[in-house]
């Protein structure tokens, strides 16, 4: 059982290794020094955080849940207005349903997010940059629109 245990450690390291290579690469084409994009994270996990202007930032993550690890792509888009949530969450529910794919909104925090997921084990650069790219076109897009005042609408 020891040297079992032992042997997934090792496995999980060396995809955790490979995951910073791929996504730090990634951020390099797209851009992005890596040293200047690392960020703390609260369970001492790789973290990234990308400001895309327009209030815009992507959090970018690699999380290891049991023996699964995945990258999870983030964008905070703007705070939830004090008034009328329930026709923001409504719209926000209409378009995770009908519109938008690959990426779910949501809340975190106070903020209305898109949310992007793909499992590490798979992760190559051109994953990681079609992840990047995808979640900041519609994080800008959606956040032009919700600052124009016409979102829940």
């Amino acid at each position: 059982m020891s040297l079992f245990s032992n042997r997934q450690e090792s496995k999980q390291e060396a995809s955790l290794r490979s995951g910073i290579r791929t996504v730090e690469n990634a951020l390099v084409s797209l851009g992005h020094p890596p040293d200047e994009s690392r960020a703390e994270s609260d369970d001492d996990m790789p973290a990234w955080r990308i400001d895309c202007g327009h209030g815009v930032k992507i959090d970018v993550r690699l999380v290891v849940d049991g023996e699964q690890s995945f990258l999870r792509v983030s964008a905070t888009i703007a705070a939830v207005p004090r008034s009328d949530a329930g026709n923001l969450y409504r719209r926000l529910l209409e378009l995770n349903a009908s519109v938008i794919k690959g990426v779910a909104f949501g809340v975190f925090h106070g903020d209305i997010v898109l949310v992007n997921a793909y499992g590490a084990t798979t992760l190559d650069l051109s994953n990681v940059r079609q992840l990047l790219q995808q979640t900041e076109k519609l994080a800008l897009h959606y956040a032009s629109i919700f600052s124009s005042g016409t979102f829940a609408q």
